[in-house]
């Protein structure tokens, strides 16, 4: 694909390729990275054109669409959203020729292994866990993994994103620092990191 752009944005000529052509392209990428979930090219309104599953070409996922929204400027958009209760991290990247908006490529990938990261707390006693955030659309933080001492699915608890004695909402304002009285989700007065990555 970003080939295709330089070579019509250099020689100011069209590129014609047939949709089957792509979508072989995209189902071998997919095939090519273990983890590796659906690659798709959506139109700028966020309906499906393109994609590693065929099943997909037509429809529009509210939830890439939220990602679209967020994402006109050509920056990589990286987020994790919960599909049929399933943790996908999800890419989402426009495409523009000469400053038009033409599409945007999505790239699924299986959040399993960030939700393995949290599943061994061996050595580190009763009382410690990590926290995984990410700010929702209402700007709170919201839980990617499972809590240690609340096994609601990913994605499914939430801290205020505008309390500054959570030290979820401190790690999202990118603060990295220890903090010796914050509160933690559940109300209780800890001793807490904050890493932002």
């Amino acid at each position: 694909i970003h080939d295709l752009n330089q070579a019509s944005s250099s020689s100011r000529q069209k590129v014609k390729v047939s949709t089957d052509t792509i979508n072989k392209l995209l189902t071998g990428e997919k095939s090519k990275t273990a983890g590796l979930g659906d690659i798709f090219i959506s139109d700028a309104n966020g309906q499906i054109i393109s994609s590693s599953d065929q099943k997909k070409i037509g429809i529009v996922f509210d939830s890439i669409k939220d990602l679209i929204k967020k994402n006109k400027d050509g920056q990589t958009t990286n987020e994790f959203i919960l599909e049929n209760n399933v943790l996908k991290l999800v890419a989402v990247r426009s495409i523009t020729i000469q400053e038009q908006l033409l599409s945007f490529v999505v790239v699924e990938r299986s959040g399993d292994y960030v939700l393995s990261l949290f599943e061994d707390y061996v050595g580190f006693g009763n009382s410690f866990e990590f926290i995984l955030v990410n700010r929702d659309k209402w700007g709170n933080a919201v839980f990617v993994n499972p809590s240690k001492f609340d096994q609601a699915g990913p994605l499914q608890k939430t801290t205020p994103g505008d309390d500054s004695r959570y030290s979820t909402t401190l790690a999202l304002s990118g603060q990295e620092k220890r903090i010796e009285d914050s509160v933690d989700w559940r109300g209780k007065h800890v001793l807490s990191a904050t890493k932002f990555i």
